[in-house]
């Protein structure tokens, strides 16, 4: 569109006076709205090949940068920001926040966008209360103390009298490098509401933008194949809460066949069979098809090609071993980064082979010996059965968030931890700790160690590291002291934002892996870095974790993620998706999760399920009924499981539906088993109980009243149902306070056994019958 006939829509030249908005370096320029409130990007009209977005700025933050945080010698610089947005990336020409729309689009198709409307102003930096020009694109700080920015400016870009960026809009194509995610191709519209002309020092600020975006061409039909054959529920949440475009009905995310199963795969060293059984067996209690591996001895290579050459690829994938544990226990890390050039399991994620993308979620039980597996998986187990003694749950409303110290760049781990306080602080949580590590703070160890020992479901760390400690500052918190820690039964789910910390290929044991090894306290899990990390991802992706467990789309709480392995790596596909920096690949490389990666965190004290369904089913009978309530509200969404154990293949999942209701076409093959009946969702106490395989019968008492004190003969007849078939030789019981000893009968041919019964006492009696032979009661 030209500028002339864009210019025909816009708002005309306005100079407000540095009243307006006050002469303070940091603070709120209101754009449209007077309070500091989020920008957004929404959808208007989706129509085939054809979409139309708008986007709104209430305003920006502006920061003045110190010299310490650009490397620029003797000036510094202005920074400005859109809440929850990125910025431009290009090395040495001003960084401006940008808008941006993650579209899920065809492979193969071509996509542009247009800016059709919108309305701005401009303003002298000056009249905003900014003294400094607006800081260039630098490259990424490393979290290595004493790390200097490499200062850039681009000379020319900086003297040319011209708006920055020269245009309004554009697309990146996030498959180029990164690939396919498990079928899906994304792409980012880019939107610039902000423009800087260096030469005049002014800002063009658009308020609102409208643009049309066209995608032709590519194989629709295709592409919703790819996403078809590994369809995961879990997944397309995941990729519904990432996309602006969504369609369901592409993929038949409305058949409910399609729904479940989830499949987790798990892959262990020999000397952890039993551990990565008692996972198996409880994914499994919970819903899950569990797919149990022994890799003794296995290379990278084939643990990848039995990962991605599966049907389904799983949605869940847990590798047990250390790669330093010996003999055939030693399993390899998927590959050596291709950036991070640091040892890495990202590609057992990454199924088809198209760029660096995960496929699916996730995760290394990092253990060298089996009392390492038995103790981080029975802490899992225990984790998410609410299973912790005499611990209590208050704790899990209460977070510790740390800010190492560093020189210059402190203030962004205090301000990274304050967004994520304020978030915990709106989720009701009681107690959530802000600790800033001082220069010269001897006892920050013990500072941290304390609140640890005290409870906290949260212990998140951002600043320096290394592979056996977080290096906070003066004080080192290490491998030797999660030893002395005390929180028994109170597993936090610890997070280091540092270089090297979760290096699981060191030469003795690191800090991260060694959180869940504990018995009894320290971590459930870990998550953090191989290699070094960098400030301003560490920031985006901290932030953008708390956003995924906690923040929901409005109006769509089904969209938060509490599973540790989805909300992560949600967080890293936000930064590829919405992000100008150069190290995506790297960060995807570079973060682990040191346990289960479908961990179901808990974000509240435990609430009650209440479950309802027959004490019994029949052989092959195909229907089973389950309602779920809390108190007298019905529970939509909670995984209801049936569970023969011991029986191949005997193994049912489905979700409630709005009534609370769930039909498991539950088809048990032997009468006399158990079925496992389980409920779960987050949040609640799960519900594990249970139902007797029996055969069926119609039985018939008479009568079924009687008087006390006097003899009664009384008749019980037991037939097929359907049939009508009398069903000999079942051995019937009448017993009672008022009638001692049991009465005892077998059905004869015609299916009766008869009784004289002469009850002392007005009572219900119980009737109970079994055939001959048999362990389990036929009827009760």
């Amino acid at each position: 569109m030209s500028v002339k006939t864009f210019g025909a829509l816009l708002v005309a030249l306005s100079l407000l006076s540095g009243a307006a908005f006050g002469a303070a370096d940091n603070g709120w320029i209101a754009v449209n709205q007077t309070a500091n409130t989020k920008a957004e990007v929404r959808l208007l009209a989706q129509s085939r090949g054809a979409l139309t977005i708008a986007a709104s700025l209430p305003g920006l933050e502006k920061e003045l940068l110190p010299v310490g945080r650009t490397g620029a010698k003797g000036e510094a610089f202005t920074q400005l920001t859109i809440p929850g947005f990125a910025h431009t990336g290009e090395l040495g020409k001003p960084k401006l926040p940008m808008l941006t729309a993650v579209l899920d689009v065809p492979v193969g198709a071509t996509v542009s966008a247009s800016v059709v409307d919108g309305d701005y102003r401009e303003y002298r930096l000056s009249d905003l209360g900014i003294d400094a020009r607006i800081v260039p694109a630098l490259p990424s700080v490393p979290k290595v103390a004493g790390a200097v920015p490499q200062f850039t400016l681009d000379a020319v870009t900086y003297a040319a009298d011209a708006m920055y960026p020269g245009r309004l809009s554009e697309i990146a194509d996030n498959s180029k490098d990164g690939g396919l995610a498990r079928g899906h191709r994304l792409v980012t519209v880019q939107l610039y509401p902000v423009q800087y002309n260096p030469a005049s020092g002014t800002l063009r600020v658009y308020s609102d933008l409208r643009a049309n975006i066209a995608i032709s061409g590519g194989d629709e039909a295709a592409s919703a194949r790819l996403v078809r054959r590994d369809y995961s529920r879990d997944w397309e949440s995941f990729i519904q809460r990432m996309v602006i475009n969504y369609d369901a009905s592409r993929y038949g995310a409305k058949d409910s066949l399609l729904n479940l199963p989830i499949y987790y795969d798990i892959y262990y060293g020999p000397s952890f069979a039993a551990a990565a059984q008692r996972l198996a067996d409880w994914k499994t209690q919970k819903g899950y098809k569990v797919r149990i591996n022994n890799a003794d001895g296995w290379t990278a290579a084939r643990i990848n090609d039995s990962i991605r050459l599966r049907t389904p690829i799983a949605t869940y994938v847990a590798v047990i071993g250390d790669p330093n544990a010996a003999g055939g226990d030693a399993l390899p890390a998927s590959a050596t980064g291709g950036s991070s050039a640091d040892q890495t399991d990202l590609y057992y994620a990454e199924t088809n082979e198209s760029g660096y993308l995960p496929d699916l979620f996730n995760s290394r039980i990092s253990v060298r010996t089996a009392d390492d597996a038995d103790i981080a998986i029975n802490k899992l187990i225990n984790y998410e059965r609410a299973e912790f003694g005499s611990a209590g749950t208050a704790w899990l409303k209460r977070a510790t968030l740390i800010a190492g110290y560093d020189a210059s760049y402190q203030p962004v781990g205090i301000a990274t931890n304050e967004y994520c306080r304020q978030i915990l602080a709106r989720e009701g949580y009681t107690t959530v700790d802000t600790v800033i590590i001082g220069s010269s703070e001897s006892g920050a160890t013990a500072r941290v160690m304390s609140k640890v020992n005290a409870g906290r479901a949260w212990t998140v760390y951002s600043a320096h590291g290394g592979q056996t400690a977080w290096t906070m500052g003066p004080s080192n918190f290490s491998v030797s002291d999660l030893p002395n820690l005390t929180n028994l039964d109170m597993y936090t789910m610890a997070a280091g934002h540092c270089c090297l910390a979760n290096d699981y290929q060191y030469s003795s044991d690191c800090f991260g892996e060694s959180w869940p090894r504990q018995p009894d306290k320290a971590g459930v899990s870990y998550y953090g870095s191989v290699p070094s990390t960098y400030w301003d991802e560490d920031d985006w992706l901290q932030r953008r974790y708390f956003d995924a467990i906690y923040d929901s789309i409005p109006g769509t709480p089904g969209y938060k993620m509490s599973e540790m392995g989805r909300a992560t790596t949600w967080s890293m596909y936000w930064m590829q998706n919405n992000t100008g920096t150069s190290r995506k690949q790297y960060y995807f490389e570079a973060y682990h999760v040191m346990n289960d990666p479908s961990m179901d965190f808990w974000t509240d004290e435990p609430h009650t399920l209440t479950v309802t369904h027959a004490p019994s089913v029949a052989p092959m009978s195909g229907s089973f009924s389950v309602n779920v309530k809390e108190g007298g509200t019905n529970i939509q969404g909670a995984l209801v499981c049936g569970w023969v154990r011991n029986r191949a293949g005997e193994h049912w999942s489905a979700y409630t539906d709005a009534n609370g209701d769930v039909i498991l076409p539950a088809t048990p093959s032997t009468a006399g088993d158990t079925m496992l009946v389980t409920v779960t969702k987050h949040n609640f106490d799960p519900y594990e109980g249970q139902a007797l395989v029996i055969v069926p019968a119609v039985v018939t008492i008479d009568p079924d009243t009687i008087p006390v004190m006097t003899a009664t003969a009384v008749t019980v007849t037991v037939l097929e149902p359907g049939t009508f078939n009398p069903v000999p030789n079942v051995a019937v019981t009448i017993s009672g306070l008022g009638v001692n000893p049991t009465l005892a009968d077998t059905t004869d041919g015609s299916g009766v056994a008869t009784f004289s019964v002469f009850p002392m006492y007005g009572e219900v009696l119980a009737v109970r019958g079994r055939e001959v032979g048999e362990s389990y009661d036929m009827f009760t």
